[in-house]
């Protein structure tokens, strides 16, 4: 087995990152491994190293951040222990998590809170099947791959500029801190609606409202496709979580 980093506040909150590597940056930044979406974060506030046995973290932030019972300052440094919250600016926590040998190692499986991991295992599985067919097969195919994703980001940007009409009000709608700190006290189905939702939220907050509106088109054709085929006790939460993407694609188009 390996470690994980589990996010436990914040928009990513219930997503799990796998220790693939001894080290790796943690930052608000796209560029790092563990990407928290954050105003309050710095573009690159820790690196976590593996080096003898054990985790250790370095504040590369310009703010103090705590690791268990250590302040850690800028510049500083301290051992993270299974167990142990760091908590970073702007509220977010991060629990680190060791289930066997604590070292880094490539995933065994396909992370399950990646929106596009599906797609990709089976293109993989795909290309393995046709191993050995013509080149211009290939090219035909990853050809008519792109020629039919380019016209789903055309359609989702008319959407998103159609002319909109009145929206009828809803009294108490959920938040989405409430709709997510309650989905993922549910079963996988529900868990896996809400990552997606918190991957379309973190686009507005890195500042890519195209790419937010895309996910949350994606998420909204996803729950009405799923609707009568999730359990019943999923669809009170895939009902709760429509209403709020048709409320949040709402607000592109105004």
């Amino acid at each position: 087995m390996s470690a994980t980093i589990r996010i436990e506040s914040g928009i990513s909150a219930g997503t799990s990152y796998w220790i693939d590597r001894p080290v790796l940056r943690i930052g608000s930044d796209p560029q790092c491994e563990i990407c928290l979406p954050s105003a309050e974060l710095s573009p690159h506030t820790l690196t976590l190293e593996f080096r003898g046995g054990a985790y250790r973290v370095y504040n590369r932030g310009t703010s103090a951040v705590s690791i268990g019972r250590a302040v850690v300052q800028p510049g500083g440094a301290a051992a993270w222990e299974e167990g142990d919250t760091a908590q970073l600016p702007g509220g977010l926590r991060l629990v680190l998590e060791v289930d066997g040998d604590p070292r880094p190692s490539p995933r065994q499986e396909t992370r399950v809170d990646d929106p596009y991991a599906s797609d990709a295992t089976a293109e993989s599985a795909e290309a393995r099947q046709t191993t050995g067919a013509p080149t211009t097969k290939k090219s035909s195919k990853t050809t008519m791959q792109l020629a039919i994703i380019g016209i789903c980001i055309l359609a989702g940007a008319a959407f998103l500029f159609m002319p909109r009409g009145e929206e009828t009000p809803v009294v108490n709608r959920p938040t989405f801190k409430s709709i997510v700190e309650s989905g993922l006290k549910k079963d996988d189905n529900v868990r896996a609606l809400v990552q997606q939702l918190q991957y379309a939220e973190a686009a507005i907050v890195r500042g890519h409202p195209q790419l937010a509106g895309i996910l949350y088109l994606r998420l909204r054709d996803q729950l009405l496709h799923q609707q009568q085929s999730l359990p019943a006790a999923d669809r009170e939460d895939a009902r709760v979580m429509l209403d709020y993407v048709q409320f949040r694609l709402s607000q592109f188009q105004e």
